[in-house]
């Protein structure tokens, strides 16, 4: 046994897209223009604008290319101010224009003489853009031979695109990728960041990994979906109602928001070919998510997640076919859906089903069992995640869905519940969980709010004592109540023992508990017993309740407050038993203390008298035992008979005498 503080949880800094930055924006300066030259003729802001004039006819542009990253398929906008002067002859217009190397966009032509106008342009550029420039035009319409000026001033450009809510994580390629809105995000080396290296122009809804070595963007039913290569190269599709997919007996699986099914052998070719996989459509509002698994018969099959019922694939018709796993109709129901050592996995609210198909046998195993957890964690499954590489399957839940202020966390099952993480703040939305071994290490990761967090996982050993692990400078261990399957019944707590090591100055551990659901709430109620602060605790420790007097008691509970430098050593208990004793209260026992004379008088025999009396001290049951009290009544108890003590006299005169307790039952 080994109970420590909680593992350390490490944030990957959110993807961020930075607008880019032009340089000499306001013409202040004499440099970074192509073309042109600054002038003091007029000016809209400060005191030089820009100036491109020419007395042939001709188009004449000014340029700046931005020296930024430039994000395919990301919106900007570029805003600046115009000036065509009077000619002494002649006519033409300026404008602005953004190019991206493939193609440009262009803005309102202005051909007002001697005002200042605002001009902008938007583009989203192409998703094979080489460049972002920028373009001030001056254009001659006629060939009188005189000078035709265009001025420029006060430009500025903007990024119209954000990185939205998180969406999903996906390995591929020894890669760890994460969905934000419209943004498809990458890992860095260091697991300390995402990099932003793709707007994909719509919110992405999925993302799959699969065949021909791509990873499938999904877009949803209206935008044709992107597939990308291991060199992180974009291909736009020529299909869509792709809103949820997976992978399955080496096809492609596509489902739209109406419940229409599609799969497809060649996806990234030139014209793939889709066909009908069936569909969803009784109920496609219901759908949560896809699973693959195990069927009655032992055959892998896709299985839909949908709020009330568990529908699995049958290809040979090909249909949807409802199973015998249904859940409650729960607005949620099945949003966490898994398969796990050979069982499949469905959620409802913060209940779970354990699904056996070859029997048809369920499994109530979720975390309302027994206490479930503190109304402060209160929350709703929305995410389980079977294929872990570790002894269990982790779970989200998740606080945003309930109502109240409570914290998301996670949470792994392996035959019990243990949570691996809390939030710090109320109410922040769990997305998604994956386990990757992407960049640096290998870890579990997941996204809560607009932040994504990763646990490392041991990939040898793990037992603590012989790994190396950062822990939470501070975290609780929270035991369920404990009645001893009595409610009712009183108890006397007497002892708690325990065997603790690595506790120091700095690495300490409270022993605390609280009885009789006096408080329910997390933080109060609790009395300290100890607190393991000195090397000199290591060791056995024995901890008495009420000096030795011992603590009356219907139902007990127990908390371990951990402190720790966060280092890898941490108090560690290795070893923690509860004494008590079970009280009757006001249950009052009689016990008699009798002689019973074993001879031939009062018309039975001495053997008879043994053998009476054999019987009832051996009884599996209860005896009945009357007596006189006093002249006038019979009182008669079922009692348990012990016999601490008898003498027997053998031979012609057999007799004996037996000291017989007779305990109320």
């Amino acid at each position: 046994l080994h109970i420590l503080p909680p593992r350390q949880a490490t944030e990957v800094t959110a993807p961020t897209l930075t607008a880019p930055t032009i340089t000499n924006a306001d013409m202040e300066l004499d440099a970074n223009w192509t073309g042109g030259a600054r002038s003091n003729d007029f000016a809209h802001g400060g005191t030089y604008s820009w100036k491109r004039n020419n007395a042939t006819q001709e188009v004449i542009d000014t340029y700046q290319d931005i020296a930024q990253s430039v994000y395919k398929n990301q919106q900007y906008t570029f805003t600046a101010w115009v000036y065509l002067a009077t000619p002494i002859s002649g006519a033409g217009n300026v404008s602005i224009l953004i190019d991206d190397g493939v193609g440009s966009s262009v803005s309102t032509v202005v051909s007002t003489l001697d005002t200042w106008t605002q001009v902008s342009v938007q583009r989203t550029l192409n998703s094979a853009a080489t460049r972002l420039r920028l373009i001030f035009r001056r254009e001659k319409t006629d060939a009188g031979g005189n000078e035709l000026a265009g001025y420029f001033d006060d430009a500025s450009i903007t990024l119209d695109s954000t990185v939205g809510t998180f969406v999903q994580f996906e390995n591929f390629n020894g890669e760890l990728y994460s969905a934000w809105g419209q943004i498809l995000a990458k890992m860095n080396a260091g697991r300390t960041a995402w990099t932003a290296i793709h707007n994909m122009g719509a919110t992405i809804t999925a993302l799959t990994a699969s065949l021909n070595s791509r990873l499938y963007i999904y877009l949803g039913d209206s935008t044709n979906y992107y597939y990308m290569s291991i060199s992180d190269a974009f291909t736009q599709s020529n299909s869509a109602n792709a809103n949820w997919g997976f992978q399955y007996d080496a096809k492609l699986f596509k489902v739209n928001t109406s419940g229409t099914v599609a799969y497809s052998t060649d996806p990234d070719g030139g014209g793939p070919t889709w066909t009908s996989g069936g569909a969803i459509t009784d109920i496609a509002d219901q759908i949560e998510g896809f699973v693959v698994g195990r069927d009655a018969s032992g055959s892998i099959v896709p299985y839909a997640a949908t709020n009330s019922i568990i529908k699995a694939y049958d290809s040979s018709t090909p249909q949807w076919v409802d199973t015998e796993a249904v859940l409650p109709n729960h607005p949620i129901g099945g949003k966490g859906h898994a398969y796990w050592n050979g069982k499949l996995y469905f959620s409802y609210g913060l209940a779970v089903k354990e699904y056996y198909p070859e029997t048809g046998a369920f499994v109530d195993i979720g975390l309302t069992e027994r206490d479930g957890v503190p109304v402060e964690y209160n929350g709703e499954i929305t995410k389980l995640l079977g294929d872990t590489g570790v002894k269990g399957m982790f779970a989200a839940v998740d606080s945003s869905v309930t109502s109240g202020n409570s914290k998301s966390g996670l949470y792994i099952y392996d035959g019990g519940w243990q949570c691996w993480w809390v939030d710090t703040v109320n109410n922040g939305a769990m997305y998604d969980i994956i386990v990757s071994s992407a960049g640096s290490g290998y870890a579990v990761y997941w996204a809560v709010g607009a932040k994504t967090y990763y646990i490392d996982i041991p990939r040898g050993i793990e037992n603590p004592d012989k790994i190396t692990q950062e822990y939470e400078t501070a975290g609780i261990l929270l035991t369920p109540w404990f009645d001893a399957g009595n409610q009712a019944a009183s108890k006397l707590a007497k002892l708690l023992a325990d065997f603790a090591s690595g506790v120091t100055t700095s690495e300490t551990v409270a022993l605390k508990f609280r009885i009789d659901h006096a408080f329910t709430d997390l933080d109060t109620g609790w009395t300290t017993m100890e607190t393991l602060n000195t090397s000199g605790e290591n060791g056995y420790n024995e901890e008495l309740f009420a000096s030795g007097a011992g603590v009356s008691y219907k139902t007990i509970q127990f908390r371990l407050d951990f402190h720790t430098s966060g280092h890898p050593t941490a108090a560690d208990i290795n070893h923690l038993v509860f004494y008590y004793g079970k009280r009757t209260g006001s249950m009052l026992k009689r016990v008699w203390n009798i002689e019973v004379l074993t001879d031939d008088y009062n018309q039975t025999k001495a053997h008879e008298k043994v053998t009476n009396l054999e019987a009832a001290i051996r009884s599996d049951t209860d005896v009945l035992f009357s007596y006189h009290p006093n002249d006038d009544s019979l009182q008669s108890y079922y009692v348990s008979v012990y016999c601490p003590h008898f003498v027997e006299q053998t031979g012609r005169d057999y007799n004996g005498s037996y000291q017989l307790q007779l305990i109320e039952s």
